[in-house]
């Protein structure tokens, strides 16, 4: 019922004259389909704004954390927030194999970061959050066209 309410919704929003539809899922650790996102925008040259995006899109699992887009092109844009002092150390990415891609260092001192998917093939990736307290977060990130 709800799945044909969303589709419903998503017609009728694609029949007036907004500027450009998107839709975004959202998944579990495991993989698994949670939830979808209607993201309408009008803006020109088809270029959203990381505030504009961050507002719509949020992870279902890890609260504190927004990321976008998934799929990836080129560039996955990560925003995250810093709670009881829990930094984080630094964010791993993996191919679906489990090899180590890139390990970012840097990132203990910021509150968001832009990890290049570029050069990488079509596939699915694992962004890996590594705190300081010894938590992890894991997120999958489809890599596209």
């Amino acid at each position: 019922m709800k799945n044909k309410i969303l589709l419903g919704i998503f017609l009728l929003l694609g029949c007036a004259s907004f500027g450009q539809q998107q839709l975004n899922f959202d998944y579990d650790a495991a993989g698994n389909q949670i939830g979808v996102v209607i993201i309408l925008h009008n803006i020109p040259d088809n270029k959203m704004s990381h505030a504009t995006a961050t507002t719509l899109q949020s992870n279902p699992i890890y609260k504190d954390v927004k990321y976008y887009p998934n799929p990836v092109k080129n560039e996955l844009y990560m925003e995250w927030q810093i709670i009881d002092n829990n930094n984080l150390n630094h964010i791993v990415v993996n191919n679906i194999a489990g090899d180590l891609l890139k390990d970012y260092k840097d990132v203990n001192t910021v509150t968001n970061y832009t990890l290049s998917f570029e050069g990488y093939p079509q596939g699915v990736y694992f962004v890996k959050f590594m705190y300081n307290n010894g938590e992890q977060k894991t997120f999958k990130i489809i890599k596209g066209e």
